[in-house]
């Protein structure tokens, strides 16, 4: 079954044979003909090889070759055609991304200019140093035994029920920072800080 596939010479060999035809092979052979005396031996070889070269292009319209090219040779250049795919309403909502984009950059550099800002006034003024995307800040007074007072406005109309974290920083008598984290509710009255929960 393999012998269509061995060649003695070549090692290998497509059985299929269509693509054994040479045009030099064939000019060759075509003058061979055309130089025989007898007119009926001439004809007969010359209508042979009319024949092989009719085999040889129906064959090649009906079939297709499969070229297969290295990964890394390969490159394909996308040509813009002359109607885009998209419809109107996605072509437009692209334009409107593109200007959303544009202003959330002009928003970040404003910011950055805000930020630096802060920075130069700092030397002067330690709390612009301070953490600038702080929701609420609330300075409360020690007392003089050491106690501190104070409750926060009902929660629900400020803030939504959630975890926050709570920074604290004691500058008199000792200087001191720490954190806490509340687990904060909503309620409709004022609460006391010591109630919150702690997580």
């Amino acid at each position: 079954m393999l012998g269509e596939f061995v060649d003695d010479y070549l090692g290998v060999l497509d059985p299929d044979g269509s693509d054994s035809f040479d045009a030099e092979t064939f000019d060759l052979e075509w003058k061979k003909a055309a130089a025989i005396q007898s007119r009926s031996l001439r004809e007969a070889r010359q209508n042979e090889l009319k024949g092989d070269l009719a085999k040889y292009i129906d064959a090649v319209r009906r079939s297709t070759d499969e070229i297969i090219v290295p990964t890394g040779q390969l490159f394909i250049e996308a040509l813009p055609g002359s109607h885009p795919l998209l419809e109107d309403f996605k072509l437009l909502h692209r334009l409107e991304d593109v200007r959303k984009v544009k202003a959330e950059v002009r928003h970040a550099e404003l910011e950055n200019l805000r930020l630096a800002a802060r920075v130069v006034g700092g030397q002067e003024n330690v709390e612009l140093l301070e953490d600038p995307d702080v929701d609420k800040k609330v300075v409360v007074q020690i007392a003089s035994d050491g106690t501190v007072n104070f409750a926060l406005v009902p929660n629900a109309s400020i803030t939504p029920t959630g975890t926050y974290t709570v920074h604290f920083s004691i500058d008199d008598p000792a200087k001191s920072n720490w954190d806490e984290v509340w687990n904060v509710a909503a309620s409709p009255s004022t609460q006391n800080i010591g109630e919150i929960t702690r997580v």
